[in-house]
């Protein structure tokens, strides 16, 4: 997959390798990120509707009682 060319140095190689991992590192963080505001944000915009459903559903059980 990954080709070691002669002339490289073994310092070269591992700063390359602690680019990539700062990288998705913070990717990673990025994404979780982005998932906790979303769902926040879907929270955020269902809560009308949970209450409509709510009250909905309270009205025709108290119907029975």
């Amino acid at each position: 997959m990954y080709e070691l060319n002669i002339g490289e140095g073994i310092g070269t190689i591992n700063e390359l390798r602690s680019i990539i991992q700062k990288f998705l590192l913070f990717m990673m963080l990025a994404v979780i990120l982005v998932s906790f505001y979303r769902l926040r944000l879907r929270r955020l915009l269902l809560k009308p509707l949970n209450k409509i459903i709510s009250t909905k559903l309270y009205l025709s059980l108290s119907y029975f009682l």
